[in-house]
């Protein structure tokens, strides 16, 4: 009962959230900016600026299992451990999205999350980029 209460309360907060980031070059550079909007924990959409051109499409992602590496920082028997298995814990997930401009061109994403903290790359058969949530 706890657990799903507790996911349901993460699931409202996060529905209709909108995280900013920054996209930056291979050296660091900033190059353009994208919004990373929440419809729940698990989708929402991209809307990527970059080139003069707007990219845009939706976002799915699923829980990265990370119990091994709790385990072995903090022992299968620590309470961060137990958290996690109760599923009490603000889960890693992996993201991906196809974007695609007006124009047709596409972008292929892969990112990371934990809460609304994104990080992640974006690619094209020309280019590779990150992007990150702004701090």
């Amino acid at each position: 009962m706890l657990r799903s209460l507790f996911l349901a309360g993460i699931a409202i907060a996060l529905a209709g959230c909108t995280q900013e980031a920054h996209l930056r070059s291979p050296d660091g550079q900033y190059i353009g900016k994208a919004t990373v909007e929440f419809e729940d924990n698990d989708s929402g959409n991209i809307t990527l600026e970059r080139n003069g051109l707007v990219y845009r499409g939706p976002w799915s992602a699923h829980i990265v299992d990370e119990s091994r590496k709790i385990s072995g920082n903090h022992g299968i028997g620590s309470q961060k451990y137990l958290n996690y298995q109760r599923g009490w814990s603000s889960y890693l997930r992996a993201g991906q999205s196809t974007l695609q401009s007006s124009r047709g061109d596409i972008l292929k994403c892969e990112f990371k999350y934990r809460a609304t903290a994104v990080y992640g790359n974006c690619s094209s058969e020309a280019e590779s980029f990150e992007f990150v949530t702004e701090s």
